[in-house]
């Protein structure tokens, strides 16, 4: 009702105003008068005789009368006489609401933002990819089934004339969601001068945890033969236990070099944590032996504790 009244008492100020600066109730001032120039078209060759232009004093832009100008078209005798044109004063009407009428405006309300965001769950993702020249052939696939389990794998693998450029990887990595959660990793790797295999699962229920790695790596090139094992596992069922062993052999022969070394470097460590008190027992065992320039050296290193 308020905003309703404000607009009706504005249109009626405004109104009021425009009664107040008519023309015909302004007798001091002087109505402004333009002049505009004769002119010629050119090409069409139309003379235009000048003109004048009446404005109301008070500095409307609608002009109160506007005279055009006689001309006459060269070399055809037709001519065109001057006309007037008057033109009306814009009025205003009064404005009358009836009392009867009532206008309510809407109330605006911003909604309120969500908290979350919901994303919808995907299904199977697949990709195949392969590659063929003259020299190599590479094929790749994957993919990421999303079902009762959640199971992702890679697979590529190469053929080539040149043997260092075959190779086959795969892995496979799944989560289980049955009594718990558990991941599991597969990965392999074979080439002529490079194997690997890795191995882990971690499970975790409600009062335990259980982890286990296995991780070993075989290098064979004409200079160096290394083989590598790593083993770690772990749980929190009675005790916290933790036990860790590393091997590492290696042979390295050069003739050029006029040099060979062997060796070995075993790790083991067992880790167990009780109430009032934790085990630790570890211990390292290598050795060494080669030759450099027909010169024999060896070495051993034992710790336990």
């Amino acid at each position: 009702d308020k905003a309703l009244g404000f607009v009706i008492q504005s249109y009626n100020e405004a109104k009021i105003k425009s009664d107040e600066y008519k023309i015909e109730n302004s007798i001091t001032k002087q109505p402004r008068t333009f002049k505009i120039p004769g002119y010629t078209i050119p090409v069409a060759n139309i003379e235009a005789s000048p003109s004048t232009v009446e404005m109301f004093p008070f500095g409307y832009v609608i002009p109160k009368e506007i005279n055009t100008p006689s001309f006459t078209i060269l070399g055809s005798g037709f001519s065109v006489p001057s006309f007037t044109l008057v033109l009306p004063f814009l009025e205003l009407p009064a404005l009358h609401i009836p009392k009867f009428l009532e206008l309510s405006f809407p109330e605006f309300k911003v909604l309120s933002i969500p908290k979350n965001v919901f994303i919808p769950a995907l299904g199977n993702i697949t990709y195949d990819f392969s590659f063929k020249s003259s020299v190599i052939t590479l094929n790749a696939n994957a993919g990421l089934y999303n079902q009762t389990d959640i199971v992702a794998y890679v697979t590529t693998s190469s053929s080539s004339v040149i043997d260092a450029l075959q190779y086959k990887l795969e892995g496979t990595s799944s989560l289980t969601r049955k009594r718990g959660l558990k991941l599991a990793t597969i990965l392999s790797l074979s080439n002529e001068y490079v194997k690997g295999k890795h191995d882990s699962t971690i499970s975790l229920a409600k009062k335990n945890m259980e982890a286990s790695v296995s991780t070993t790596a075989q290098i064979h090139l004409p200079v160096l033969r290394m083989n590598f094992t790593q083993e770690l596992n772990g749980n929190t069922k009675s005790k916290h236990a933790v036990f860790s062993s590393i091997e590492l052999k290696y042979n390295f022969s050069s003739p050029g070099l006029y040099s060979t070394t062997t060796g070995t470097v075993d790790h083991k460590l067992h880790l167990e944590s009780l109430t009032s008190h934790f085990y630790i027992e570890s211990s390292t065992k290598g050795d060494i032996n080669g030759s450099v320039l027909s010169r024999e050296y060896s070495g051993t290193i034992a710790s336990e504790f």
